[in-house]
């Protein structure tokens, strides 16, 4: 196509799923009812999958890591569990 895909990792997208109470009408309406919905789903999660992209080092895996920890140390008293995942998030981002 000319021109590089790009990756993500861990973009974590939560969309609504799509849901109609009275569907009665054509096959063609409900099919671009549908596809917009999910496009509006998806432009809604945009801050998230650009987070995600890989050439900005991935700020959103480096945030989960330091969430995840930061969960363990107050879950747990699990220092270790924060500087690990700390470590990983911010080793996983620089190699991008």
């Amino acid at each position: 196509l000319g021109f590089p895909l790009i990756r993500f990792e861990d973009a974590i997208i939560d969309m609504y799923p799509y849901t109609r109470v009275h569907p009665y009408e054509t096959q063609d309406i409900i099919i671009n009812d549908i596809l917009k919905h999910f496009k509006e789903e998806l432009i809604s999660q945009a801050a998230q999958i650009l987070g995600s992209v890989d050439f900005l080092g991935n700020p959103m895996g480096l945030l989960n890591d330091v969430t995840e920890g930061m969960n363990e140390l107050i879950k747990y008293g699990n220092v270790g569990g924060l500087i690990r995942s700390v470590t990983h998030g911010v080793s996983n981002s620089a190699a991008k």
